[in-house]
């Protein structure tokens, strides 16, 4: 059969490697899944197979088993990716941006094929779009203009337009650099898309209010931008960096990272079972970090930390036994959010740090001195159909159990809460649970009442915004509470049913009828049919009108 791993090394080992390996020679002829040769004909090179194997404490005996899981885990990740190749084309028209004149470089894109244009940086109102399709909103003595074009240099440009695809500011890249990115562009440009969208959970879309759109506030590229008139999200995959803050920060789970899906996290945590998961971005240069491994530590290299989210990190936990260890030369204030936020829980619970973040290899090694073992925390969870929150809820659940360990903080950029709905105010009319797309509230017909799991709740606000009845329903932002309560379903608000005063049947809430028929009894003075209307249910109020007509008709 054919080979689908490449492990090649000095040290030979080779007995303990099953038939999924070539370990003599490589065979240019044969494209391998996985290696750990950079120049060998394969999918996938694996730096951390070497940086495993050379610096690791293991026994020996145990090495072969552990770099099998970080071949296995590669394929996974190769296998279960949702990220797709695209390619755009990008034509040869150039807009140069400048508050001085630039004639030279122009000369030069000329020369290059470049239809070129040229703006003063003052007439620009607004930049829409991505490389290949940029259209630029320019005014001039008070008259707009669309100006589309491929590519834009534009000199100083305000951070307000940094970041989008085929834009580049030479005094952030240098002159040469840009010249030679622009001509590398013309022709074809190639992406991938680095998020999934599922609109169908996303708390923004088509909201009649702005409750969220957080993951467009984090972006740093104009990949995910808010139309605010219609409340849609536009996704512009070829502005993406793929630095996966809007992942992290998205409260429903509506964004999934391609390169890495819940589904395929769920695989590749797997093999890190008894294991410390070490976690290093791919653009850390590991032939640089020169460190010792402490025993039972493995890589676990992800395309950029920054997309896991509490969940994430939560199950890897759970599945491990052991803390966690982010190695990046840079985390995101989402990561410290996220990260600060579950070893606040952690230290609540058990004492213990749950995770540690490295910069540096003093650090890395002084994280290895204090690791210790979280076995308490092991926990099997079947997530099929749960969602971003209930896999939280019930993960956090298992370890709160029937014990309070106080409230913590969330926030700014990971959003937990709670509500509280005045009992006597509320009329069960259950526009709140209607409005409530992380299923945190939810009407109980079977014993007319409305309950709310505060562990789902994002704290958006939108039931407290469409909630009819004044000061009846209030959020509490930003509070993670660790006591049993907060992960069930709790009554906040119950009522009888109302029934109708002709057949008897039940058709409301009693509130609800009461308040109604305060409102309209006086608008109806002293007719008696009509005030009768109010406390029937609709097929009878109809009877009730009818008969009142009649009535009158046959005293006239």
């Amino acid at each position: 059969m054919a080979k689908e791993y490449l492990f090649i090394s000095d040290t030979k080992i080779e007995s303990e490697f099953d038939e999924l390996f070539e370990l003599s020679s490589i065979d240019n002829n044969i494209k391998y899944l996985v290696s750990n040769i950079e120049s060998a004909n394969s999918e996938i090179y694996a730096p951390e197979v070497n940086f495993y194997f050379n610096n690791s404490e293991d026994d020996i005996s145990e090495k072969p088993i552990n770099i099998k899981k970080l071949y296995d885990a590669r394929s996974a990740i190769f296998d279960l990716a949702q990220d797709i190749k695209f390619t755009k084309d990008v034509g040869n028209k150039l807009l140069i941006v400048s508050n001085m004149e630039q004639d030279i470089l122009v000369q030069k894109f000329t020369k290059n094929g470049f239809v070129v244009d040229f703006l003063d940086p003052f007439c620009i109102v607004r930049v829409d779009g991505s490389i290949g399709s940029l259209t630029v909103l320019t005014k001039n003595k008070g008259e707009n203009r669309a100006l589309e074009t491929d590519q834009i240099v534009w000199f100083a440009a305000p951070r307000s337009v940094v970041g989008r695809s085929g834009m580049y500011d030479p005094q952030m890249f240098g002159l040469d650099v840009v010249i030679e990115r622009v001509k590398a562009n013309l022709g074809t440009y190639s992406f991938k898309n680095y998020v999934k969208y599922d609109k169908s959970i996303c708390l923004y879309h088509k909201k009649r209010q702005e409750i969220c759109g957080k993951c467009a506030d984090v972006c740093p590229s104009f990949a995910i931008e808010k139309n605010r008139k219609d409340k849609t999200l536009q996704i512009a995959d070829a502005n993406c960096l793929g630095c996966g803050k809007c992942v992290s920060v998205c409260p429903s789970g509506a964004l999934d990272y391609a390169p890495i899906s819940k589904r395929s996290f769920r695989k590749i945590r797997s093999f890190y079972k008894e294991k410390v998961a070490l976690v290093i971005p791919e653009r850390i240069y590991l032939e640089s970090l020169h460190v010792r491994l402490k025993e039972n530590v493995l890589p676990f290299i992800v395309g950029n930390e920054d997309f896991l989210y509490e969940t994430h990190l939560l199950s890897l936990l759970q599945t491990t036994g052991n803390p966690i260890i982010i190695y990046a030369d840079n985390v995101s204030k989402v990561m410290e959010n996220c990260i600060r936020i579950m070893n606040e829980i952690f230290k609540k619970i058990f004492n213990r740090q749950a995770i540690f973040v490295c910069q540096d290899e003093v650090q890395l090694n002084k994280a290895f001195t204090e690791l210790s073992p979280l076995t308490e925390c092991v926990y099997d969870l079947d997530e099929s159909g749960l969602t971003k929150r209930q896999n939280f809820s019930a993960r956090l659940a298992h370890l709160v159990g029937k014990n309070d360990f106080g409230i913590l903080n969330t926030g700014p950029y990971i959003h937990y809460g709670n509500l509280s709905i005045d009992k006597d105010i509320c009329t069960l009319c259950l526009s709140c649970a209607d409005a409530c797309d992380a299923g945190a509230l939810k009407a109980h017909a079977e014993d007319n009442t409305l309950r709310f799991n505060p562990s789902y709740c994002t704290s958006c606000g939108y039931c407290e915004r469409t909630c009819p009845e004044k000061n009846c329903l209030h959020i509490i932002h930003d509070q993670l509470s660790l006591l049993p309560e907060y992960f069930q379903q709790n009554v906040v608000a119950e009522d009888e049913i109302f029934k109708c005063a002709e057949c008897g049947t039940g058709f409301a809430p009693a509130k609800s009828i009461s308040k109604i028929a305060d409102i309209m009894k006086p608008f109806f003075g002293d007719d008696t049919a009509k005030i009768r209307t109010l406390y029937c249910c609709p097929d009878c109020k109809a009877k009730v009108m009818l008969e009142s007509l009649s009535i009158e008709n046959l005293n006239k």
